[in-house]
């Protein structure tokens, strides 16, 4: 087995680890103490997943930096003004799950956008060669893990929604966001394959399944 595929197989098997973990614990009443303990690593889990996913990219340069750092950026700009205004998701607001926050929302969400629109490109680089297939898949399975996100988000006190309902502008928002920043990536030219970035989406429906079925 050559070097790269070694890392990829070690960088998936360690991301299923983490969310299997995570799964159980989160699930299991048992022990509140390391449940609690599980919960307060999430931001730290998030940031190690995104780095397994970026470890396993194979071609870096100034431009993949710069179109990984905008995507980042943009996403948790986006949480400011959605939080702030409630004009582009609605009204909710961020509990301490996700950890340190500037302006009302949580760093930790700057890495979940990058992660998830990588992770989302990576699936649809497997089964489209279409530009706007990728694109069009790639946000429609933005929004699809996004469904199944929030019930459990407001559990785990990640965010909550007024009303404690979900309401439906907040996933035509995630598409047509989505559908941006996928443009954006798929035009930017820096995307590679990336098996490990394919395996952290499967294993995100995988973890958030788990808590409804």
């Amino acid at each position: 087995m050559e070097r790269a595929q070694r890392k990829s197989v070690l960088s998936i098997g360690l991301l299923g680890l983490l969310h299997l973990v995570g799964a159980v614990s989160l699930q299991w009443n048992g022990w509140p103490a390391w449940q609690a303990l599980v919960l307060a690593l999430t931001p730290l889990n998030l940031l190690l997943a995104l780095g397994l996913v970026l470890l396993s990219h194979p071609d870096w340069n100034r431009k993949t930096v710069l179109v990984m750092s905008l995507i980042a950026v943009a996403g948790w700009f986006i949480e400011v003004l959605g939080v702030h205004t409630g004009v582009i998701f609605g009204q909710y607001s961020y509990g301490p799950t996700l950890g340190p926050a500037l302006l009302g929302v949580p760093l930790a969400m700057a890495v979940n956008w990058l992660l998830l629109v990588w992770a989302s490109a990576a699936v649809m680089e497997q089964l489209a060669t279409s530009l706007w297939l990728k694109v069009l898949g790639s946000a429609t399975l933005m929004v699809a893990l996004d469904f199944l996100i929030e019930p459990v988000a407001m559990r785990l006190d990640f965010w909550d929604w007024a009303g404690h309902e979900v309401p439906w502008m907040n996933y035509l928002a995630w598409f047509v966001i989505s559908l941006a920043f996928h443009f954006f990536l798929q035009k930017s030219g820096v995307f590679r394959k990336n098996p490990v970035a394919v395996a952290a989406m499967v294993l995100q429906f995988l973890f958030f399944l788990s808590f409804i079925l």
